[in-house]
């Protein structure tokens, strides 16, 4: 019994041997990692742990390993505007922006666009295609963006007002773009002309004024139009549709701002001053007839408005003058 015993318990030296066995494990493994059976391996291993030593030298990022450093340096960086995209396609389809490339064209009406997805959208103008449709009213919308930026007039949300007239507006770039009627901003200008804009879209529709394209059609007598408002409005001469009333005297205009002119007549309001004599005119292509017809030069003859005041002047000046010398004046 005695000699079982003691070949049961281990001897000191395998003792020793299985303390030195767990110790080498111990010094094998790492948290979060398992344990290796090369002993070189956790000394490699932990070289990831230190401090990150790889330094890009152009915006002084760091990184662990050299790998990603050289990813880093091969990102796709636009030269012009400084914006990075995430491959070589996305870059060389980003410069079409700067360079003025528009590969996608529309078979209906031959305009052309930068990317395919905004062609698809204006494909839908044609196609009349207005798949989302609002819950609250019925109107329906070509894109989504559309019907979530209408869906907030209803819930009455208009988060950016403008800190002068206190109007409001749903999105950043609506107030942006308002904001420039208070500080006369227009910093879309024509090559060709040298008129400017406070929008793109009105540049744009501009220059087909020059290059003589009319993509919008009437559907009634095929008459022609530089901006898609355009056919809407004069399809009312073919439909007889006058939807804008006058509440004063009841007078139907087809048009927003021919009522607005008419408007006028009611309230005497003469916006419109000419910078030559201070002669006020209810609209601005009056204003801008008159002051080309009598104070550019072009004409030399004074304007009707000053010569007016300037007999006023000479025959009151007549008058006193008859009062001191009658006698001259007798027949």
């Amino acid at each position: 019994m005695k000699a079982d015993s003691v070949c049961d318990d281990p001897s000191p030296n395998e003792k020793e041997e299985s303390v030195k066995r767990e110790s080498v494990k111990e010094n094998r493994s790492c948290s979060g990692r398992r344990n290796s059976s090369d002993a070189k391996s956790p000394t490699k291993h932990k070289g990831v742990h230190k401090e990150r030593t790889y330094d890009c030298l152009e915006c002084g990022e760091s990184f662990s390993s050299p790998l990603k450093l050289v990813y880093h340096q091969r990102r796709f960086c636009c030269t012009e505007c400084g914006r990075v995209c995430g491959s070589r396609t996305s870059l060389e389809s980003h410069q079409r922006i700067h360079i003025g490339e528009k590969p996608f064209k529309c078979a209906e009406c031959k305009r052309c666009f930068t990317f395919k997805h905004i062609l698809n959208v204006h494909m839908k103008i044609h196609s009349e295609e207005k798949p989302y449709d609002c819950t609250v009213c019925g109107k329906r919308f070509r894109t989504k963006s559309s019907l979530t930026s209408h869906q907030k007039m209803h819930g009455g949300e208009k988060p950016y007002s403008c800190t002068q007239c206190g109007y409001a507006f749903l999105r950043l770039h609506q107030l942006k773009i308002y904001n420039r009627l208070h500080s006369g901003e227009k910093p879309y200008s024509c090559k060709q002309c040298g008129k400017c804009f406070a929008q793109s879209p009105h540049l744009k529709t501009h220059l087909r004024v020059h290059a003589g394209e009319k993509p919008y059609h009437c559907t009634h007598c095929g008459k022609d139009f530089s901006q898609s408002s355009h056919p809407k409005v004069h399809v009312r001469i073919h439909t007889g549709e006058r939807p804008y009333k006058c509440s004063q005297c009841g007078n139907t205009f087809t048009t927003f701002s021919g009522l607005t002119l008419h408007l006028r007549a009611h309230t005497g309001k003469k916006p419109y001053p000419c910078p030559g004599c201070g002669k006020c005119f209810s609209q601005q292509s009056e204003m801008k007839g008159h002051y080309k017809r009598w104070h550019t030069g072009k004409i030399p003859i004074h304007c009707f408005h000053c010569v007016t005041v300037i007999m006023k002047v000479f025959i009151s000046s007549l008058l006193i003058y008859e009062t001191i010398h009658p006698d001259i004046f007798c027949l």
